[in-house]
């Protein structure tokens, strides 16, 4: 899906950000895109980082955000901004349960974004918001300009 965003969305970097867990709460991760991801000529596959056992398959562990953060309030300094315009957008009909589920989110959302031929620039987001009473998390990445 395309996001078109009207406003720029800023963020102040928080060490550790809690997952948004209250009506209107976000909370925003950024990962370096080629950190995350080797491309092939099968498409785009998750880099393989510290194996974690997860019944009854073994996956690799999901690296560090390059940038951890919650919304700056207004008048706040922002660390990032997330600009007005396009974007890949996915948000699934629930959120992951876990890190491994997150890990197959991130690498459907990058091989549908290749299968498709988008091109698409800068980091992977994944901002989380909780709305009617629930947990959800969406994908940004930027289309190329």
């Amino acid at each position: 899906m395309t996001l078109r965003l009207r406003a720029p969305l800023p963020w102040r970097a928080a060490e550790t950000a809690e997952p948004a867990c209250r009506e209107g709460s976000e909370d925003l991760a950024a990962y370096d895109w080629d950190a995350l991801f080797a491309v092939g000529d099968d498409g785009p596959r998750l880099r393989e980082g510290p194996r974690v056992r997860e019944a009854p398959r073994v996956r690799g562990a999901l690296p560090p955000p390059a940038f951890r953060g919650l919304p700056a309030t207004p008048g706040e300094a922002a660390d990032l901004v997330l600009g007005a315009g396009d974007w890949a957008f996915l948000q699934p009909a629930r959120a992951p349960a876990d890190d491994g589920e997150l890990l197959d989110l991130l690498e459907g959302f990058a091989r549908d974004l290749w299968w498709e031929g988008a091109a698409c620039e800068g980091p992977l987001y994944v901002r989380g918001v909780f709305e009617d009473g629930r947990r959800a998390v969406q994908l940004w990445r930027r289309f190329a300009t």
